[in-house]
Protein backbone atom coordinates (compact mmCIF):
# COMPACT_ATOMS: atom_id res chain seq x y z
CA UNK A 1 0.00 0.00 0.00
CA UNK A 2 1.61 3.56 -0.86
CA UNK A 3 1.27 6.19 1.33
CA UNK A 4 1.28 9.79 -0.55
CA UNK A 5 2.35 13.07 1.07
CA UNK A 6 0.05 15.45 0.18
CA UNK A 7 0.26 19.26 0.11
CA UNK A 8 -3.04 21.01 0.98
CA UNK A 9 -4.81 24.66 1.88
CA UNK A 10 -5.92 25.47 5.80
CA UNK A 11 -7.51 28.48 6.57
CA UNK A 12 -6.72 29.88 9.66
CA UNK A 13 -9.20 31.60 11.35
CA UNK A 14 -6.56 33.69 13.83
CA UNK A 15 -5.00 34.90 11.15
CA UNK A 16 -7.73 35.22 9.04
CA UNK A 17 -5.54 33.69 5.65
CA UNK A 18 -5.07 30.51 4.27
CA UNK A 19 -1.61 28.81 5.47
CA UNK A 20 -0.18 25.63 3.39
CA UNK A 21 0.21 22.46 5.33
CA UNK A 22 2.40 19.67 4.34
CA UNK A 23 1.93 15.93 5.68
CA UNK A 24 5.15 14.28 6.03
CA UNK A 25 5.84 10.34 7.43
CA UNK A 26 6.55 9.43 10.58
CA UNK A 27 10.49 9.62 11.39
CA UNK A 28 12.23 6.01 11.50
CA UNK A 29 13.03 6.44 14.88
CA UNK A 30 10.05 7.84 16.37
CA UNK A 31 8.30 4.31 14.77
CA UNK A 32 11.31 2.13 16.38
CA UNK A 33 10.71 3.72 19.66
CA UNK A 34 7.11 3.72 19.75
CA UNK A 35 7.80 -0.13 18.87
CA UNK A 36 9.64 -0.50 21.29
CA UNK A 37 7.83 0.14 24.27
CA UNK A 38 4.56 -1.50 22.57
CA UNK A 39 6.37 -4.67 22.73
CA UNK A 40 7.61 -4.42 25.92
CA UNK A 41 4.33 -2.98 27.25
CA UNK A 42 2.54 -5.67 25.76
CA UNK A 43 4.71 -8.45 27.17
CA UNK A 44 4.88 -7.34 30.40
CA UNK A 45 0.29 -6.77 30.70
CA UNK A 46 0.42 -10.51 29.20
CA UNK A 47 3.16 -11.88 31.55
CA UNK A 48 1.33 -10.44 34.32
CA UNK A 49 -1.97 -11.77 33.02
CA UNK A 50 -0.61 -15.38 32.81
CA UNK A 51 0.91 -15.45 36.40
CA UNK A 52 -2.67 -14.24 37.65
CA UNK A 53 -4.38 -16.47 36.14
CA UNK A 54 -1.93 -19.41 35.88
CA UNK A 55 0.50 -19.00 39.15
CA UNK A 56 3.49 -18.98 37.03
CA UNK A 57 5.44 -17.06 34.65
CA UNK A 58 4.73 -16.92 30.68
CA UNK A 59 8.44 -18.34 29.10
CA UNK A 60 10.47 -16.10 27.86
CA UNK A 61 10.25 -17.53 24.62
CA UNK A 62 6.38 -16.99 24.40
CA UNK A 63 7.06 -13.56 25.62
CA UNK A 64 8.82 -12.40 22.63
CA UNK A 65 6.69 -13.77 20.63
CA UNK A 66 3.51 -11.80 21.71
CA UNK A 67 5.86 -8.89 21.89
CA UNK A 68 6.94 -9.84 18.14
CA UNK A 69 2.98 -10.27 17.25
CA UNK A 70 2.50 -6.42 18.83
CA UNK A 71 5.32 -5.33 16.96
CA UNK A 72 4.33 -6.47 13.23
CA UNK A 73 1.03 -5.13 12.68
CA UNK A 74 2.07 -1.51 15.05
CA UNK A 75 5.02 -0.87 12.85
CA UNK A 76 3.23 -1.24 9.47
CA UNK A 77 0.29 0.98 10.88
CA UNK A 78 2.89 3.68 12.07
CA UNK A 79 4.44 3.66 8.44
CA UNK A 80 1.53 5.03 6.90
CA UNK A 81 0.70 7.52 9.74
CA UNK A 82 1.47 10.89 8.42
CA UNK A 83 2.41 14.08 10.77
CA UNK A 84 1.03 16.97 9.48
CA UNK A 85 3.29 20.46 9.75
CA UNK A 86 2.87 23.89 9.05
CA UNK A 87 4.61 25.55 6.31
Amino acid sequence: MKVFNVTALLYNLNNDNWETIEEVNMPFWKRALITLVAMLAVSFVIGSIWRSLFGFGLPDYASGVVGGLTAIPLWEFLKRVELTTTL
